[in-house]
């Protein structure tokens, strides 16, 4: 596993917002705490590939930021930017995969430490595959 990325099993965030799409971009930012964006295509109906994927902290504080992947079925993955304010971590691409489908797919972004911000959730983004 990369030191970047853990994955853990949860509850996903529900936001009401939906947006249909089998590929296309996500960017979006929880204040002036941390920002997220990246490009992604639905592979299947079980795997998502998310590419050119960008985690900035913006914050000048003691927080790390995060951002964790999340689908239907819940937690799928987290990446987070330790590396202090006005730094930017990227990955050319993460491959997800859940073996029970995903029907769509969003991502929640925060800073944590002793204390953690809010939690800011994209809009979900759906399959085509269904």
């Amino acid at each position: 596993m990369r030191p970047w990325l853990r994955r853990r099993h949860g509850a996903a965030t529900s936001p009401t917002q939906h947006h249909q799409s089998a590929s296309g971009s996500i960017n979006f930012c929880n204040g002036n705490i941390v920002c997220f964006s990246t490009l992604f295509n639905f592979n299947s109906r079980n795997q998502i590939a998310l590419s050119e994927v960008k985690l900035m902290d913006k914050l000048k504080d003691s927080r790390a930021v995060y951002a964790d992947f999340t689908d239907n079925n819940g937690f799928l993955a987290e990446a987070r930017n330790t590396k202090g304010a006005g730094t930017t971590s990227e990955w050319p691409l993460i491959v997800l995969d859940d073996p029970y489908g995903m029907k769509y797919f969003l991502v929640n972004i925060y800073a944590c430490s002793t204390t953690c911000s809010s939690i800011k959730p994209s809009n979900r983004y759906y399959s085509d595959w269904w």
